[in-house]
């Protein structure tokens, strides 16, 4: 049974203060890399004639895809022509995910950007692109979010008053754990965050010993005292974040990977020019490539980084290995096929 989030809220604070005081909470020094791109132009040095379109992102100005989204603002907002001038509002500053999806939805908002698993908030029949292991590869995966299966969901969204402009990679997710996983029954024995995505709850139903669905930011907190023991996430995040000291092990389990996809209101996608879209489009994909050759080059660097403050990676072996990928893509399936009302 799920404890009283306030309850441990609370005590958290209070663990943290402690923490504080006595000098023990001791944050290493993150690789070059992980931080926010130069700021963007100022709003007045925009000329009149120019369309300012607000940007919407969740993520805090020192993550990798705030970093991303710094890029092509910054590309579009130097296009020679510039008749377009995006304004990134970051860390939450203009609502949540789910309220930007509906501020896009009806128009109170020009872009935004969510984690790509989030689009099941909009789109149930989002939820097949992001069973777990469908992709083993950064290519399959993308693959993926650019197949027919995935134009079709992009054409729900389109029904539904949003434009996708496209995603970018952020990597395959891990189980981060305060004691070794090397075995099926060391994941049993976890007490896992999840995030509110209910295909990856479904999955992991039995897998582990109990779920904690929160947010990722309430996770610092939660590990500190003991709500949970572990949690699933990007090496991004993990590497901005700075919970390496809680979660020493990580289990690559690769079960699923993070993307964030940038979306449009229709209505105003309609109004742009044909040479404005074009412009937004061409920004969009020099900032996907740039995001994957980022995250392929960083990646062994931010494992190094890891290892160096005590992360331990470790694997099942291959026959669990199997065993759990067969459980969790079954439970899934099962999951989607009854809130869609599949076979």
């Amino acid at each position: 049974m799920r404890r009283n989030r306030m309850a441990w809220l609370c005590c958290g604070l209070v663990a943290l203060g402690m923490l504080v005081l006595t000098g023990r909470l001791l944050l290493p020094e993150r690789p070059e890399g992980t931080g926010a791109a130069e700021p963007v132009q100022q709003v007045d040095a925009v000329p009149n004639e120019v369309k300012i379109l607000k940007l919407a992102s969740p993520f805090s100005r020192d993550s990798f895809a705030s970093r991303i989204l710094s890029d092509f603002c910054s590309r579009v907002n130097a296009n020679g022509e510039q008749t377009l001038y995006i304004q990134l509002y970051e860390n939450g500053a203009l609502g949540s995910e789910s309220e930007t999806l509906e501020a896009i939805r009806h128009g109170r908002l020009e872009l935004c950007a969510v984690n790509s698993g989030n689009l099941t908030a909009l789109i149930p029949e989002a939820e097949p692109l992001f069973v777990p292991f469908r992709a083993s590869t950064r290519e399959e995966a993308l693959a993926l979010l650019d197949s027919e299966e995935a134009q079709r969901v992009y054409e729900k969204m389109e029904a539904q008053g949003v434009q996708n402009l496209g995603y970018f990679w952020n990597g395959f997710r891990y189980v981060w754990s305060s004691t070794p996983v090397r075995s099926l029954a060391d994941l049993g024995e976890l007490r896992l965050r999840l995030p509110g995505v209910p295909v990856f709850q479904a999955a992991f139903d039995g897998v582990v010993a109990a779920q904690e669905i929160m947010p990722m930011d309430d996770v610092h907190t939660a590990l500190l005292v003991g709500t949970v023991d572990a949690f699933e996430q990007d090496l991004t995040e993990v590497v901005r974040r700075d919970v390496c000291g809680l979660t020493p092990y990580c289990l690559k389990l690769n079960h699923a990977f993070s993307a964030t996809t940038l979306l449009m209101n229709q209505e105003i996608w309609q109004t742009l020019t044909a040479r404005e879209r074009v412009t937004l489009m061409d920004c969009m994909e020099q900032s996907i490539r740039y995001a994957g050759d980022l995250c392929e080059k960083q990646e062994q660097t931010w494992q190094q980084y890891l290892g160096t403050h005590g992360t331990t990676f470790t694997a099942l072996p291959a026959e669990e290995q199997a065993l759990v990928r067969e459980q969790m893509s079954r439970q899934a399936w099962d999951y989607v096929n009854e809130a869609l009302g599949g076979e």
